[in-house]
């Protein structure tokens, strides 16, 4: 892996691969020794959670617990909100890791950090020059696939990839890296949603 390179293998090729509050029923002693019910309007205290960016394996399905939401299986970019396979470099706006990938807490944070990528690192250069750095085929990539799949997606002609700057086409590259790295939905688990038993500690939910 070329340094600032900062993505995974292609889909079929990668190697796939956070305490518990007071209890609210508990009441405080007084001086006296006697104890002070809750307050009748009171909320019962929140279960506990894990925080948004943990991940795990749950029954062999990978997950990756959100906010709000625990998305499992689906392709590994799917599931980590990272459009274009980007390894962990502490990202402005990731969560964390999920051992090698970058986790984004939304869509449109990894898909601002692909961008960001591609014009800070990647603009200069051919887009030829930039895919043997970005999917070099010692990683096990079929570079030539993804130059050729850029072409077509920028309404380019085969060969221009030698010659076309990505800077040119930064919305079309940054398409097509999104559609090669691949974006099949898995599940995704909420507290509304009636989640499986396995997912409510994941969550909190009740």
């Amino acid at each position: 892996m070329v340094e600032l390179v900062s993505r995974a293998k292609l889909p079929g090729v990668a190697t796939l691969q956070r305490e518990a509050p007071p209890d609210a029923g508990m009441a405080a002693p007084t001086d006296a020794g006697t104890t002070t019910a809750p307050d009748a309007g009171t909320a019962p205290a929140k279960p506990a959670r894990k925080p948004a960016g943990d991940h795990g394996t749950h029954d062999g399905v990978r997950y990756v617990v959100y906010q709000d939401e625990v998305r499992a299986g689906g392709a590994r970019p799917w599931r980590t909100n990272n459009p274009g396979s980007l390894d962990y470099h502490s990202q402005s706006g990731s969560l964390g890791s999920d051992g090698r990938l970058a986790i984004f807490p939304d869509y449109a944070t990894g898909r601002k950090a692909l961008e960001k990528l591609l014009k800070d690192n990647y603009a200069s250069k051919t887009i030829r020059k930039a895919m043997e750095k970005y999917a070099p085929a010692s990683d096990g990539n079929d570079t030539e696939a993804y130059i050729r799949f850029i072409e077509d997606h920028a309404g380019l002609k085969r060969g221009d990839g030698d010659t076309v700057k990505v800077s040119e086409h930064i919305d079309d590259v940054a398409d097509a890296i999104e559609t090669m790295e691949g974006t099949t939905a898995g599940d995704g688990y909420s507290c509304a949603s009636s989640p499986p038993a396995w997912v409510k500690p994941l969550l909190g939910c009740p």
